[in-house]
């Protein structure tokens, strides 16, 4: 089961790390989430931007929910991964209409961009 991202949440976060150099972190603990690498979790004042999977922020959804989520897309370790931000599958959420699927089957984890606001199943 793919995980989405939207895009309009994800450009900050690729900004960040383009601007900053770094990479972007994809993380599994406190829900699935991407950040910055470079950015602590409060920068110059403000919190960093971050961008969760749909369904998986457990500041909106039930921990039941998200965390039966993660699981079932990413299984259950906690994971910590590094991107390229200047990855092409980036460069189109960045600068198109597109969302971020994440995949982790088959394995290792892939990334595409999909067309911002088409259905899916979650």
């Amino acid at each position: 089961m793919p995980l989405r991202f939207r895009g309009v949440e994800l450009r900050p976060v690729l900004a960040e790390a383009i601007r900053e150099r770094c990479p972007i972190v994809l993380k599994r603990g406190d829900g699935v989430y991407w950040h910055a690498a470079c950015s602590p979790q409060y920068s110059r004042g403000y919190l960093t931007p971050i961008a969760y999977a749909l369904g998986c922020n457990p500041r909106v959804n039930a921990f039941e929910h998200w965390w039966d989520r993660a699981c079932q897309a990413l299984g259950a370790d906690t994971l910590c991964k590094a991107f390229d931000p200047r990855d092409s599958a980036f460069a189109c959420i960045l600068y198109g209409n597109f969302d971020l699927e994440l995949s982790a089957v088959p394995s290792p984890l892939s990334v595409r961009p999909v067309p911002a606001g088409t259905l899916f199943h979650h």
